[in-house]
C-alpha cells in the first residue's frame, strides 16, 4: 500500500480505492477519533453534494424539483464525485 523512498511515503491507487477514499484515513486506521472524524467528514461531503445538485437543478428548471429529477448519475459535469 505505501512506499518508502527516503522520507516520503507514496500511496499505491490500490490503497486509495478509486479515489475516493480518503488518504489520511490509510495512515490512521485504528485511531477511533480520526476514523469518526473521516466519516463525518464524508457525511458532510455527501451533504454538500445533494445540496449543490438541488440548488443547481432548482435553477436550471427554475422551479422546485422532484424527487425523479433528482435521482440521477452524480452531481453534474466536473464535479469530481463520479
Amino acid at each position: 500500500m505505501a512506499k518508502r523512498n527516503g522520507s516520503l511515503v507514496f500511496l499505491s491507487g490500490q490503497g486509495v480505492g478509486a479515489g475516493r477514499e480518503c488518504p489520511m484515513r490509510l495512515l490512521f486506521p485504528k485511531i477511533p477519533v480520526a476514523s469518526d472524524f473521516f466519516d463525518a467528514q464524508e457525511e458532510m461531503h455527501d451533504l454538500q453534494r445533494a445540496v449543490k445538485k438541488a440548488v443547481a437543478k432548482t435553477i436550471e428548471l427554475g422551479r422546485l424539483p422532484t424527487a425523479d429529477e433528482l435521482a440521477g448519475d452524480g452531481c453534474g459535469e466536473g464535479c469530481g464525485c463520479h
